[in-house]
């Protein structure tokens, strides 16, 4: 609500923290009382936080809401912008990234699953463009031999999600994936 960038999954506290309240609605200082939500500054300055981070703004607006300018604010606080790459699904959420943070790598993400919120536009890249991404983070189930010799032979960086099979993450080396995002840590 005080327009200062927090780090949470979800657009809401029910999930996660049990609490019928959605997170734009409360202030950081709130969040943080009500449900050890941290602000992304914080997390940026912790030296517990990994060398490189990837931050992935949960938005599905066209039009500027403001989060952008307070992920961009608290990316400059910290002086994090050689060490942090912003990622979404939304092109026009990373448009205006590139416009307020030029020189911080973005990754558009992409899945084909089909979710009323997943709209065929999406799924087909045709806003990549607006984007102006430095690489693509793919659903793995995108991901075959064929089409990263495509992505491969116009030099496009592949990532992808959520890889937690260490044959399957093999797998995905051996083809050209570049990087892969996991929930098991080892």
């Amino acid at each position: 609500r005080d327009g200062v960038a927090v780090v949470n999954h979800d657009v809401d506290l029910k999930r996660l923290q049990k609490i019928d309240l959605k997170v734009n609605e409360i202030a950081a200082d709130e969040l943080w009382q009500k449900a050890q939500v941290s602000r992304l500054v914080d997390i940026l300055r912790d030296p517990l936080v990994p060398e490189w981070v990837n931050i992935e703004i949960k938005s599905s607006s066209a039009r500027d809401d403001g989060l952008e300018a307070a992920v961009a604010k608290a990316i400059k606080e910290a002086r994090a912008e050689a060490r942090v790459i912003v990622s979404s699904f939304n092109p026009f959420s990373l448009r205006r990234i590139s416009n307020l943070l030029p020189e911080v790598p973005r990754a558009l993400l992409v899945t084909e699953e089909k979710d009323p919120k997943n709209k065929i536009y999406l799924r087909k890249m045709w806003f990549a463009f607006l984007a102006r991404p430095h690489m693509l983070n793919l659903d793995q189930a995108m991901v075959s031999k064929e089409r990263m010799a495509e992505f491969n032979s116009r030099c496009i960086p592949i990532a992808t999600w959520t890889v937690n099979d260490a044959e399957r993450a093999q797998q995905l080396k051996s083809i050209g994936v570049k990087s892969l995002i996991s929930d098991v840590l080892d």
